[in-house]
C-alpha cells in the first residue's frame, strides 16, 4: 500500500461524524509537527479545526478541507464497514475516502514529500 493510502486509512478509521473529531486533528498535528509545523486551534460551536503553519517562512501555502463526515446511514447498504478503510482490488473504501479525508491524506503526504526533499524555498 502507498504512503498516501496509509494516511487516508488512518483518517477513515476515525468515525468523525459531524461535529465529533474523534482524533482527526490530533492525527494531522502528530503528522505535521515533526515537519516543523505549529498550530492554532480553531474551535467553533463544538467543531474542532486548526490552522497549521511553519513559523519563520516568508510564503504561505494554504490547504483547506474538513475531516468530518456525514452519518453512514443504513449499514446494510455498505459493501465494507464505512470506518475500516478497506482496500479491495486497489480501491480504498470508507466514509470520507473521496470527500475529504482522501484529499487531506494526499495534502499531508505531499507536504512531507516536498519538505523531505529540501526544496521548499521560502515555504
Amino acid at each position: 500500500m502507498s504512503f498516501v493510502g496509509e494516511c487516508v486509512q488512518a483518517l477513515i478509521r476515525k468515525p468523525s461524524i459531524t461535529p465529533h473529531d474523534e482524533g482527526c486533528m490530533d492525527y494531522v498535528m502528530d503528522f505535521l509537527a515533526p515537519l516543523g509545523f505549529e498550530f492554532l486551534p480553531i474551535d467553533i460551536m463544538g467543531t474542532r479545526n486548526l490552522y497549521a503553519f511553519r513559523p519563520g517562512k516568508e510564503l504561505n501555502l494554504c490547504f483547506a478541507g474538513h475531516t468530518d463526515v456525514v452519518p453512514p446511514g443504513d449499514m446494510s447498504t455498505w459493501d465494507y464497514p464505512p470506518f475500516e478503510g478497506v482496500i479491495k482490488e486497489g480501491v480504498l473504501f470508507g466514509r470520507g475516502a473521496v470527500d475529504m479525508k482522501g484529499a487531506i491524506g494526499a495534502y499531508l503526504c505531499a507536504l512531507k514529500t516536498v519538505i523531505d526533499s529540501g526544496q521548499t524555498g521560502d515555504l
